[in-house]
C-alpha cells in the first residue's frame, strides 16, 4: 500500500507518504515493511540565469506484515543544485540507516525493494541491496547542456563522484566516479555512460568488489 499527500508553503513542496510492504513469498519476506516519512523540495530566487533547488528527506522505516525480523532505522537525505544558465552544479548527502539495537534487529538496515535501484548510490550498482551495516553516500558533480554543439543535438554531459560509508561500524566502502554523454540525432537519442566503482581495504559485504560498466544505448522515437 502507498499513501502520499502534499501541501504548499511559500516556495517549498512538503508531501508525507506511507509504504507498506507485506510480501507472501518467503524469499521475499525480509523486505516486508512500513516506511513513513516527509519529503520538501524548493527553490530559491536568485538573480536572472541563475536558480537554487533544495531537497530533504526523513523518513522511518520498520518490519512489517510477514518479515521475520524486528527492526527499525532512519533514513535521511538532502540535495542542493546550483544552476547556471545550462550548467548545474550538484551536492548531497543520504543515508540509509541500519538499526544498531542488538536487543531488536541489529544488522537490519533500510531497504529500498520497490526503487528504481540504478538511479541512485552509484551507477555500478554495487549497492542495490543495502549492506546490513548501511550506507552514507556522500556525492558531488556536474550536469551541462551544450546546445550551441548543432551537429549534435540535445547534447549532454554528467559528471558524479560518490564517497561510500557505512552507518554503523566505521567502515569506509569506497568511492565511485559515474560520466554520461547524450545526444539526439533525428529520431534516435544515444546515451553513453560509464561506471567506476574502488573498494577500500578487504570486502565489507558480498558485493563490495572493485566494479567497472560501460553502456551505450539508443532510442527510437516514432
Amino acid at each position: 500500500m502507498f499513501l502520499g499527500a502534499s501541501a504548499k508553503a511559500g516556495p517549498l513542496e512538503v508531501k508525507g507518504f506511507a509504504y507498506l510492504l507485506d510480501y507472501d513469498a518467503a524469499f521475499l519476506r525480509a523486505n516486508s515493511s512500513q516506511t513513513y516519512g516527509l519529503r520538501t523540495t524548493g527553490a530559491l530566487p536568485l538573480p536572472t540565469n541563475w536558480k537554487l533547488s533544495l531537497t530533504a528527506s526523513y523518513a522511518r522505516q520498520a518490519n512489517y506484515g510477514s518479515n521475520p525480523v524486528g527492526y527499525a532505522a532512519d533514513y535521511f537525505a538532502g540535495e542542493a543544485g546550483l544552476s547556471y544558465k545550462s550548467v548545474t552544479l550538484i551536492a548531497g548527502y543520504e543515508e540509509l540507516g541500519a538499526d544498531a539495537d542488538a536487543a531488536r534487529g541489529a544488522g537490519r538496515a533500510v531497504q529500498t525493494p520497490m526503487a528504481t535501484l540504478h538511479k541512485f548510490n552509484g551507477w555500478a550498482d554495487v549497492f542495490l541491496t543495502t549492506p546490513d551495516a548501511g550506507l552514507r553516500d556522500t556525492y558531488a558533480g556536474a550536469s551541462c547542456k551544450l546546445p550551441a554543439v548543432k551537429a549534435l543535438p540535445g547534447l549532454n554531459a554528467t559528471l558524479m563522484r560518490h564517497s561510500f560509508d557505512s552507518d554503523t561500524g566505521n567502515r569506509n566502502y569506497g568511492d565511485e566516479w559515474d560520466a554520461s554523454l547524450g545526444f539526439k540525432l533525428g529520431q534516435v537519442a544515444f546515451l553513453a555512460k560509464y561506471a567506476n566503482y574502488r573498494r577500500h581495504g578487504l570486502r565489507d559485504f558480498a558485493a563490495d568488489q572493485d566494479t567497472e560498466k560501460f553502456w551505450l544505448q539508443a532510442e527510437f522515437t516514432i
